[in-house]
């Protein structure tokens, strides 16, 4: 599952999304965020952690 993560105030796309592993056969289950370029269709690995921007 894939949930963009939007501002709050004016729901525009923040460039990060959070990528949800929801089944994984030997492997853990969680979340990850990832920096989007969906001007060219990739997922990137972000280096640094991304601060809540509120809870759903």
């Amino acid at each position: 599952m894939v949930h963009p993560i939007l501002e709050k105030e004016t729901n525009a796309p923040t460039g990060v999304t959070e990528l949800i592993i929801a089944k994984n056969r030997h492997g853990k289950r969680g979340s990850v965020n990832v920096q989007d370029r969906l001007d060219i269709c990739r997922f990137v690995g972000m280096s640094f952690p991304v601060e809540e921007r509120g809870a759903a």
